[in-house]
């Protein structure tokens, strides 16, 4: 590592300094700067796929077309022989209140609650998950977006919609985008 190097600071692009997380289960200090950790993406303590032996206390039951998830603080969770998976956020999922961190992203005449590569709209008393919306921008990757290159440029791709690196203000965002 180069002398005076500082995490906020690197290549060209000027980032903000991002928090070091521990992960409970791991114990890997992880980092929620995308250019960084490429490989390693997660919001709160979700890796997809990661597998617990008992759900976090004052989690929510959700019931998706039929299936159980369980929820707690931004991540799902689905029940797998001797204990539960962590999984992508369901489409349709209903919750009581947003994951904290959640932004409003505007398309159209809809706001959206966008968290840790989910997107929200409220109905009601409640916050559903919803496929994403088209050109919207959003201040971070979705945990394990894939880098593509589109038309010549670097992209992520997940769950089908693409995302597309901006700068506001200085800081790396990403549109949503359909090739």
């Amino acid at each position: 590592m180069h002398q005076g190097f500082e995490r906020d600071q690197h290549g060209s692009i000027r980032h903000a300094e991002a928090p070091v997380i521990r992960h409970e289960r791991i114990g890997e200090p992880r980092h929620m700067d995308i250019d960084i950790d490429r490989g390693h993406h997660f919001w709160g303590g979700f890796i997809a796929g990661s597998f617990v032996t008992a759900l976090p206390f004052g989690y929510e039951t959700v019931v998706v077309n039929g299936a159980p998830y369980y929820y707690y603080g931004g991540v799902y969770y689905q029940p797998q022989p001797n204990g539960y998976q962590e999984v992508y956020a369901p489409s349709g999922a209903a919750i009581t209140a947003l994951p904290e961190g959640a932004v409003p992203v505007v398309a159209g005449d809809v706001t959206y609650y966008y968290v840790g590569g989910t997107f929200y709209v409220q109905q009601g008393p409640q916050f559903v998950v919803v496929q994403p919306p088209l050109g919207v921008t959003v201040p971070q990757l979705p945990p394990g977006a894939a880098q593509v290159v589109v038309n010549g440029q670097v992209a992520w791709q997940f769950g089908g919609i693409y995302f597309r690196p901006v700068f506001v203000n200085g800081t790396t965002m990403y549109v949503t985008f359909l090739p």
